[in-house]
């Protein structure tokens, strides 16, 4: 295995690209100066440090000094590997109490207003037509990721979901889906055929408190309690970005 397909391997656990970098060349050559390091990689010397201070704060490498040079060394493979899934199941946990937090603003935003708190737009929509019209229009237009309980889904709210299925299959956007099991996930997974659209099937206990769909720069939150269909509109990039990485983050654990 050469550097690159292990700092690709470590990206898909949930580690940034940087310290992704790092980590797979002191697992490859192992214990090695920030110099050495710099001279062999791509990055900056400065973007190095940073990133070896923080895989030292993640607990992922340990540093020492020789003579002068401070050197750094990747901890044991087998602690390293279970470090990695304890920080992955971390943020999975983020994720779903982060959208279970977000759920409540639901009741703090007036029906159908749009409001404004610290950069953050939020606009509620109410009633099947204006959420589904809203779903349809976002879930069309661009790449998106996902979690969501099919089963909770309205029988129109699932129609819905295979006419957006059959709307994406010619491949023009990324999707990545997480779907809580059950026999309307699969008949929702086996009718994917975009190409680019992929879904995994969370485990059982995998806790979803509402749907949740992420674009580059928005956060949709949608709920479907007592049939009264119910989302919430946030948009912020660099939340939307967040959002993302924890996502990736969970994705990366799933089968």
């Amino acid at each position: 295995m050469n550097d690159n397909t292990l700092d690709i391997a470590l990206q898909n656990s949930g580690l940034p690209a940087n310290e992704s970098e790092i980590l797979a060349h002191l697992i490859t050559h192992g214990r090695s100066a920030a110099g050495s390091i710099a001279r062999r990689s791509s990055l900056k010397r400065g973007s190095v440090y940073a990133a070896l201070h923080s895989l030292v704060d993640r607990g992922l490498i340990n540093r020492s000094r020789s003579a002068k040079t401070m050197m750094f060394s990747p901890i044991p493979r087998e602690t390293l590997l279970s470090t990695l899934e304890l920080e992955a199941t971390r943020k999975i946990k983020q994720l779903q109490s982060t959208t279970a937090s977000l759920k409540k603003l639901f009741m703090e935003i007036p029906e159908g207003k749009e409001r404004k708190i610290d950069g953050f737009e939020l606009e509620t929509i109410t009633g099947e037509k204006g959420v589904y019209e809203h779903l349809y229009e976002s879930l069309t237009n661009e790449s998106f990721n996902s979690i969501f309980d099919p089963q909770l889904l309205t029988k129109a709210a699932f129609k819905l979901a295979l006419e957006v299925l059959n709307e994406t299959r010619e491949g023009k956007h990324n999707i990545k889906e997480i779907a809580r099991p059950g026999p309307r996930a699969t008949t929702y997974k086996r009718a994917v055929k975009n190409p680019n659209h992929l879904v995994k099937i969370a485990p059982s206990h995998f806790y979803i408190q509402c749907d949740c769909i992420i674009t580059r720069e928005r956060v949709t939150l949608i709920s479907y309690k007592d049939n009264n269909c119910q989302a919430l509109r946030i948009t912020h990039p660099e939340f939307a970005t967040l959002l993302n990485t924890l996502f990736d983050s969970a994705w990366s654990q799933l089968e």
